[in-house]
């Protein structure tokens, strides 16, 4: 199967559905739930931007960590597993949010010093410094 240009975006589609020749000059190619496709082709760190990007403008006002971590775009940010370590890693340190969690989640390790779990920012240096130490290339 050809691949086709979608001028909405600039990107290449591979999920090409139904071609229907309606005049000579004329094509009508249909992508039926190709926003639910998205995922399949993009980036990771294009899908991560985004998903951050909704999570971050979504819960930017809320104070309840259940609600932060428990956002879809979170979760799906989650889901990329141990190749994000190093976008979040970037991210917290360019724009420090709550992402800890996330950290903790995929990598399986605390480096949180007990003394310094109530900080947010002796929190944010903690992984920032696990990051450097185990060369995550943020």
């Amino acid at each position: 199967m050809g691949t086709v240009r979608d001028i909405s975006d600039g990107k290449n589609v591979q999920l090409l559905q139904k071609v229907v020749v309606k005049k000579p000059q004329e094509v009508v190619v249909s992508f039926p739930n190709f926003s639910e496709n998205r995922d399949v082709e993009e980036p990771l760190h294009e899908k991560f931007e985004r998903f951050f990007q909704q999570w971050y403008a979504e819960t930017a006002g809320y104070s309840n960590p259940d609600l932060i971590r428990g956002h879809p775009m979170y979760l799906k940010m989650v889901k990329l597993g141990k190749p994000a370590i190093p976008l979040i890693l970037r991210k917290l340190q360019e724009k420090p949010c709550f992402l800890f969690a996330a950290l903790k989640k995929i990598s399986g390790e605390n480096p949180v010093l007990k003394a310094h779990a109530e900080n947010f920012n002796f929190v944010l240096n903690d992984w920032l410094k696990w990051g450097k130490e185990k060369n995550k290339n943020f």
